[in-house]
């Protein structure tokens, strides 16, 4: 991508009002640098969606086996 799309991304973040569409016009110049950081950057944004999905996980499987000890041993 040439630099003159880029900053075009980058103004485009700053410019945005709305801070989740600002994080996410940031993100995506940030993907717009070159393709190792492209790759890396959406490494980085898998490898941190899993592990927050692993905890949810566990927190839900934590809550339901909570309310099954309550309804089944009390």
């Amino acid at each position: 991508m040439g630099g003159r799309q880029r900053e075009l991304l980058q103004v485009a973040a700053v410019k945005e009002r709305n801070p989740r569409k600002r994080a996410t016009a940031r993100f995506g110049a940030a993907l717009a640098e070159t393709n190792k950081e492209r790759e890396l950057h959406c490494l980085l944004w898998f490898t941190v969606t899993l592990k927050n999905m692993d905890l949810f996980v566990f927190l839900l499987q934590t809550f339901v086996g909570s309310i099954y000890w309550h309804v089944v041993f009390l």
